[in-house]
């Protein structure tokens, strides 16, 4: 996604919605964090794009190999990138299981149960992949 589409999104997400009253926001077409949702997903993909772009003169002017700052970079770009799944991805939970939508669809409960374990499992692989490189910085291979 690029800046300009992320800042049409925010746009839209803040501003389109006192204009254009189509439906009031009071009747729950929508899950209640829909807004705070994309926001942190344009926010958490706008902070991974850009620190994939700054790696490049950083990493030409310093050794970015298996040291702090390529650590660094690892890490929070990782993390940027999964944040931004994660909170797509409870936007799209909620979207299905959104009581408007559940008259017209109806989903088990097993499925939002397995959706959310999904969510765990990718949360602690998150935080497993974020402590590695700080846990085997002390040892190399020989």
């Amino acid at each position: 996604m690029s800046l300009f589409t992320c800042s049409l999104v925010v746009q839209h997400l803040h501003c389109v919605e006192h204009y254009f009253v189509i439906v009031p926001r009071k009747t729950y077409i929508e899950p209640p964090f829909t807004v705070f949702y994309s926001t942190l997903t344009v926010l958490f993909g706008v902070i991974c794009v850009l620190l994939i772009f700054s790696s490049y003169p950083v990493c030409t002017a310093f050794v970015c190999g298996y040291n702090s700052l390529g650590n660094f970079y690892y890490i929070t770009i990782l993390d940027s990138y999964i944040a931004t799944k994660l909170f797509l991805y409870c936007l799209f939970i909620g979207r299905l299981f959104n009581p408007f939508y559940a008259k017209i669809y109806a989903y088990p409960n097993y499925v939002r149960n397995i959706l959310y374990s999904l969510i765990v499992v990718v949360l602690v692989t998150t935080l497993i992949a974020s402590a590695a490189p700080f846990y085997m910085n002390g040892e190399t291979d020989q």
